[in-house]
């Protein structure tokens, strides 16, 4: 992804001296750009950072109220799929959305939007989808709308991802309290395995939630073969509609 950027964008660099990652990404925030020509986005590849780096970087990012992207195996794109994936979850803004569409429109790939119903709450997916194709047509997204049903009374997580996520947390058995993740890897992995690339909200861990869980929970939604980028805006709309 970075290498397909660089060949196809004009691309400007700042150095900036910092004791630390988290010090140069504050730094950075506080000092790139000059009046209304400040970034409003920060681009993270979190391949090969610690967790509390990761975690640390996404709290200051969200608390400062910029736009972040989480990008893991970013070259990793399938330029044999016709298709790139949206997991649109929640309402950010729209920037989970605004980004998979430059992103698919620059690699001329077609957009699956996926809209997710959690039946706990009440929510259907004929619901989801009726909302989803409203919000496409409004914001002028020519894009394939799939729903999908998420339910923990309904079923139960993978062996596969039940396997990884006990691996990966070394725990002999995993916490029902994440089985709304396992089933929602599940979900991504038997869906989009062959796209170009996805897309997903990125949700913001609670207060409670430790850095390593939290990324945990990152690599388990992830773990599929084409490149995947988390994306969370900061609340305010960044797509512009017809009337």
């Amino acid at each position: 992804m970075e290498k397909f950027f660089a060949e196809h964008h004009n691309i400007f660099y700042e150095t900036v001296m910092a004791s630390s990652s988290i010090d140069a990404l504050t730094r950075q925030m506080l000092t790139s750009g000059v009046g209304a020509f400040r970034q409003n986005t920060v681009f993270l590849n979190i391949d090969g950072r610690s967790s509390t780096e990761v975690h640390e970087m996404t709290m200051e990012i969200l608390k400062a109220k910029y736009g972040l992207i989480l990008a893991t195996r970013p070259h990793d794109i399938n330029n044999t799929s016709n298709y790139t994936d949206i997991y649109w979850l929640s309402d950010e803004g729209g920037l989970t959305v605004l980004a998979g569409y430059i992103i698919a429109k620059t690699m001329k790939k077609k957009i699956r939007i996926i809209t997710v119903a959690y039946t706990g709450n009440g929510d259907t997916v004929e619901e989801s989808v009726f909302r989803t194709k409203k919000l496409c047509e409004k914001f002028r997204i020519d894009c394939e709308v799939v729903g999908m049903e998420l339910s923990e009374k309904k079923k139960k997580p993978s062996a596969f991802s039940t396997a990884y996520w006990e691996n990966i947390t070394h725990k002999s058995a995993y916490d029902h309290a994440f089985t709304r993740f396992l089933l929602f890897s599940d979900m991504i992995r038997e869906f989009s395995s062959s796209s170009c690339l996805v897309i997903s909200t990125l949700f913001v861990p609670t207060d409670d939630m430790d850095a390593q869980i939290y990324c945990d929970i990152l690599r388990l939604i992830a773990n599929i073969p084409p490149a995947f980028c988390f994306v969370r805006g900061n609340g305010e709309n960044v797509l512009s509609w017809k009337a």
